[in-house]
């Protein structure tokens, strides 16, 4: 639920953060539930889910006594089919059906040519619990950016669900989750390690659905290291911030995400130029199920 990337020559450094960070509706408070809940997905077979997710990344940097500043928007809609289930896994198939970034600095506006992304699918393993177990095609799927060359929508898929506690709970009750994130792309190593304390705050009723509330507070860590333009880089960083998320438990559908949060981090680059870049960056993503 966290989200991307950028470097030196206001190129790779730009974008290196956006993959942590991965919405509207009339909502009304429910009673609270009293029992105890288990709550799990239901993907049946033949079921079709549609979000759209919004994405807003804004980075400053520091470059020999200069402050760079990118802004980068990102807007898509995909579909989810279930496809059934497989040794008490849901096999999902993803369709990107519509897709749209723009990326805002001191250098100028980019706005990529993403239409080869639409209507291009992969497929998704998923535990009851919402983990992401497996992924089929997805780093077949790839767009050009600018100079940077190809890069593919990987990072923005590896955590798209977010994770059940897998016990009996009541409001009020909390639940850690993990998740990692791997990314080998333009020359570049990058994980990032998200640790999310997620506590059941309530329940809401939120576009027509009845649905939990959980509140989540999440710390992570990121490391990079890779070579660019002859130069070897290592990037650190850290982030905090704070998600709500609500989740239809009648029907175990996902239906919304909000999230905010900020990060700093550091770029040392080694080779003809040593360099070492702080940085600061706020994020900002919305996902609500549409259909």
């Amino acid at each position: 639920m966290f989200r991307k990337r950028k470097i030196l020559s206001c190129s790779f450094i730009l974008l290196i953060l956006v993959i942590i960070a991965g919405c509207a509706g009339k909502s009304k408070t429910l009673e609270t539930v009293m029992e105890k809940l288990d709550f799990r997905y239901k993907m049946p077979e033949g079921q079709t889910l549609k979000y759209r997710t919004i994405d807003n990344f804004t980075q400053s940097m520091e470059i020999m006594g200069q402050n760079m500043l990118t802004e980068i928007k990102k807007d898509y809609v995909y579909s989810v089919n279930s496809k059934g289930q497989k040794e008490n896994n849901f096999q999902l198939e993803f369709i990107i059906d519509s897709i749209s970034m723009n990326v805002s600095s001191s250098m100028g506006n980019m706005t990529p040519d993403l239409s080869e992304v639409a209507g291009k699918s992969f497929e998704m393993t998923l535990s009851s619990l919402g983990k992401e177990l497996e992924f089929k095609g997805l780093d077949k799927i790839k767009y050009t950016l600018g100079s940077e060359g190809e890069r593919s929508i990987s990072s923005d898929f590896q955590s798209v669900f977010p994770t059940l506690s897998g016990k009996y709970i009541a409001t009020g009750d909390s639940w850690t989750t993990l998740d990692t994130i791997k990314v080998n792309e333009g020359g570049m190593d990058m994980q990032i390690v998200i640790t999310g304390e997620n506590t059941l705050d309530g329940f809401e009723q939120m576009n027509g659905h009845d649905c939990a509330r959980i509140e989540v507070d999440y710390t992570g860590v990121l490391n990079s290291k890779g070579e660019q333009q002859g130069m070897e880089f290592t990037t650190t960083g850290k982030m905090k911030g704070k998600e709500t998320w609500y989740f239809d438990y009648n029907n175990g559908i996902f239906v919304k995400l909000i999230s905010k949060g900020n990060g700093t981090g550091t770029v040392v680059s080694s080779g003809p130029q040593e360099m070492k870049i702080p940085l600061t960056q706020e994020m900002e993503i919305e996902t609500v199920l549409v259909e």
